[in-house]
């Protein structure tokens, strides 16, 4: 069962991306930034 994407899920998410070898450094921090942006909205919203 699937469950919604929680902050301390933000780790897990930023290693599996740089481990599939997918995405570059930039894209990688790009991604670190959309999350904690996105649970900074979850959290005042």
């Amino acid at each position: 069962m699937n469950r919604p994407i929680k902050p301390n899920d933000k780790q897990v998410v930023m290693a599996i991306a740089k481990a599939i070898a997918l995405f570059s450094f930039q894209e990688l921090e790009e991604l670190g930034c959309m999350l904690t942006e996105y649970f900074n909205r979850k959290k005042d919203g």
